[in-house]
């Protein structure tokens, strides 16, 4: 059985990772009248260039190059190296050419939103709410009713879900929750920095950009092989980097109100 602690837990993160990014789209909106366009954009550039485009990149690299998924360091650097292309390309296409009479810094912002936001509800709160959904489930049915429905290897695999289950609790619920804020902060800053390097034509900018995405991609990717192996490491190093390009994204922004 879950304990009820366990299935807070879950339902926390869940609904901070679905709320959060609506409620900072309310608050944007009104704060700078800006259009639905940008947050709507953000939204389908980040499920073309990632949820696509990336994910089809992965088939045919996992299944054409396996010297890839073989060595360790090559998949890490392969994994950080794709999504910060992507997910970057998709903000310079974005404001070269879909925000191209709406480039203002209010909309790099909203884009930034609206791309992390898609991000933070589809790959992270939908997914643990139909994990809060399965583990109300075991509560109701019972573990001996689902076991029987099961076979060898899918009875296996629903051991170790069940692990994770019975063992998340209020820590990992807000280490989950620091990884997302995280994640928006780098979203919205990378957008505002693309957003300049497209407008002023500063290659140096969108350098900047990627290599931020890169760095915050990284402690995942070590957690992936086993070089770091506390969560809680790794979200310290996620929020220093994101903290690290929110001052030098402020400092740029600073230096363009002065001119």
């Amino acid at each position: 059985m879950i304990e009820l602690s366990s299935l807070m837990s879950i339902g926390l993160t869940a609904l901070f990772c679905i709320f959060f990014p609506i409620g900072l789209m309310i608050y944007w909106k009104i704060k700078t009248k800006t259009s639905l366009k940008p947050y709507l954009l953000g939204a389908m550039m980040f499920i073309i260039a990632v949820v696509i485009l990336e994910n089809a990149l992965h088939s045919i690299v996992m299944t054409t190059f396996d010297w890839v998924s073989k060595s360790s360091i090559w998949i890490v650097l392969y994994g950080c190296l794709s999504a910060g292309v992507f997910e970057e390309g998709a903000r310079f296409v974005a404001f070269r050419y879909l925000l191209k009479k709406d480039n203002t810094g209010e909309n790099a912002v909203a884009y930034g939103i609206g791309h992390g936001g898609i991000e933070t509800i589809m790959v992270v709160g939908l997914s643990i709410l139909s994990v809060l959904m399965l583990a109300i489930s075991i509560n109701h049915l019972g573990l001996d009713e689902i076991y029987d429905t099961l076979d060898a290897n899918t009875a296996q695999s629903f051991t170790e879900m069940l692990n994770v289950i019975q063992n998340y609790g209020f820590s990992d619920a807000m280490a989950g929750i620091l990884e997302r804020i995280s994640a928006m902060s780098i979203h919205i800053c990378c957008s505002y920095l693309m957003f300049l390097s497209v407008r002023d034509r500063r290659a140096e900018l969108l350098l900047l950009a990627f290599g931020f995405h890169f760095l915050v991609n990284l402690p995942a990717g070590l957690m992936q092989i086993s070089v770091l192996n506390s969560i809680w490491i790794s979200e310290f190093i996620i929020f220093f980097i994101a903290f690290l390009c929110g001052i030098v994204t402020y400092k740029i922004y600073s230096l363009e109100k002065k001119k």
